[in-house]
């Protein structure tokens, strides 16, 4: 358990960083808005933190669509 608690939290930590680098990369390359940029950087750690979890933390074999759509309503 304590294993799966230090995956959860290393996963998330770098979702955090993913967003920020993501958002920041898109605002200041593209000349996107901040809410735009932010929306991009929120989509891309979405989905590493989706996968990052099902597969790293969790050990799920599959990737189900409709559970990522649960995830990303949720978060």
């Amino acid at each position: 358990m304590l294993r799966q608690l230090i995956r959860f939290g290393g996963i998330g930590g770098f979702a955090t960083i993913i967003h920020v680098v993501v958002a920041l990369a898109i605002r200041s390359g593209f000349g996107f808005s901040p809410l735009q940029a932010n929306l991009v950087g929120f989509f891309s750690a979405a989905l590493f933190s989706y996968i990052g979890h099902a597969r790293f933390t969790f050990g799920v074999d599959k990737i189900h669509l409709a559970q990522f759509l649960r995830f990303v309503f949720v978060a």
